[in-house]
């Protein structure tokens, strides 16, 4: 049982274009993450120097300390907001579907293709790869999704390492 897909140096192509493609996302996302984790934090040492000052401040001042601590506030808020954001594009960058095809009118018995798609419909994406590069549709033996896809696609690439014909 051996891993192909539908032409050798096209396979390997797409799937590292694929591949650069998810860590780009993932990379941005983290970005995203420690640039509100890092507003987050300023936004609440100057609160926290505002409420310092406060306590020692005269009435005028103390007017002007609680307009600071106002727009301080919805800043942080701000950040709290692009962090959750930041958080869920790298969860989403995840999560998709791992499926194992065959094409036996292609590529011969006991050709398999592991490959993952974050498509909502996965089918389009088996469709595609069928209408790209063969002349006959894939078969598919398994279709599963996953919280994280990449991981389960490399753990099944290494599974069968000893049986992939095309690296």
């Amino acid at each position: 049982m051996g891993c192909s897909g539908c032409h050798p140096s096209r396979t390997r192509r797409a799937s590292r274009n694929q591949g650069s493609h998810s860590r780009r996302r993932a990379s941005a996302a983290g970005i995203r993450k420690g640039e509100a984790q890092r507003d987050e934090a300023a936004a609440l040492r100057a609160m926290a120097k505002l409420e310092e000052m406060l306590a020692k401040a005269t009435e005028e001042q103390k007017q002007q300390y609680q307009e600071q601590l106002q727009e301080l506030a919805l800043r942080l808020a701000a950040a709290e907001a692009k962090g959750q954001r930041a958080l869920s594009m790298a969860q989403q960058t995840k999560s998709g579907h791992v499926y194992i095809i065959s094409n036996i009118g292609s590529f011969g018995e006991h050709v398999y293709k592991i490959g993952m798609t974050r498509r909502l419909e996965p089918l389009d994406r088996i469709r595609e790869l069928g209408d790209a590069s063969v002349p006959f549709a894939f078969d598919v033996h398994a279709l599963l999704y996953a919280d994280d896809a990449p991981a389960v696609e490399r753990m099944l690439h290494r599974k069968f390492l000893i049986h992939q014909i095309n690296k």
